[in-house]
């Protein structure tokens, strides 16, 4: 039996080692104001005025949605940023 595969894969050894290491990245929990669930407005529809003033209501809180997912974005963003300059 040949010794070749054996010297071989001893060989490969080191290389094969450094594709092993990873970055690892510490998980931040999100502070709870930013994950409550988003509300979502709704009247009984008895006018035209009614129907208004909840499409009024539910753009508002889209908008508060979206300030939360920029909040959670930006401190993501910061996260990444920092554990880069470590």
């Amino acid at each position: 039996m040949t010794k070749w595969p054996i010297i071989l894969a001893a060989a490969c050894l080191p290389i094969f080692a450094g594709c092993t290491s990873k970055t690892v990245h510490p998980v931040v929990p999100a502070p709870t104001n930013l994950t409550e669930p988003c509300p979502i407005p709704h009247e009984t529809w008895e006018t035209t005025d009614d129907i208004v003033r909840e499409s009024q209501l539910r753009g508002e809180a889209l908008k508060q949605c979206n300030a939360k997912l920029d909040s959670l974005r930006d401190l993501s963003k910061a996260e990444r940023e920092s554990s880069n300059g470590e």
